[in-house]
């Protein structure tokens, strides 16, 4: 990309992901967004100025499952620019365990949660934000790259 194609108010969102794995699933939260309606994606959020990667991530799976975790392996950084909205992200997505079951908290942005299997992500008809890249995951996390540049669309759609 260009630098004279780059809005001068594009700013860049950090934000920390977790990725939750049990028994060949990955954990998916259902987030209600004034802007694109109901998404699914792996836990994850903004993080505060002055706050660690891992601190973020803490707070904000206790924040959309009440889940107190620990963060595991590094995994990638997921990048994604939208310059309609305008909107840069960069997320790095740690590995993530925790002896606690997901609750749906007493909120207006989570309203469901999930474990999708390969099948599930495949072919489930909504909304899933980095559904090529949770698939890649499961099938074999070390072909996972370190660095995924996303598409500006938030997903694609099932894949046959």
């Amino acid at each position: 990309m260009s630098e004279s194609k780059t809005p001068s108010s594009l700013s860049i969102t950090n934000c920390v992901f977790g990725i939750q794995e049990k028994d060949k699933k990955i954990l998916l939260v259902k987030n209600l967004y004034k802007e694109f309606g109901p998404i699914w994606g792996i836990p994850g959020g903004k993080q505060k100025p002055g706050e660690s990667a891992q601190v973020t991530l803490k707070r904000e799976f206790l924040e959309e499952t009440k889940q107190v975790i620990e963060v595991g392996k590094f995994i990638t950084v997921f990048e994604r620019i939208q310059l309609q909205r305008p909107f840069h992200l960069l997320a790095p997505v740690f590995e993530i365990t925790s002896k606690d079951s997901p609750l749906i908290p007493k909120n207006d942005i989570v309203i469901d949660y999930h474990y999708f299997s390969i099948e599930e992500l495949k072919s489930n008809a909504e909304t899933i934000m980095n559904r090529e890249q949770l698939i890649q995951f499961l099938e074999d996390r070390h072909k996972v790259p370190p660095f995924c540049n996303l598409k500006s669309d938030l997903d694609s759609g099932p894949i046959s």
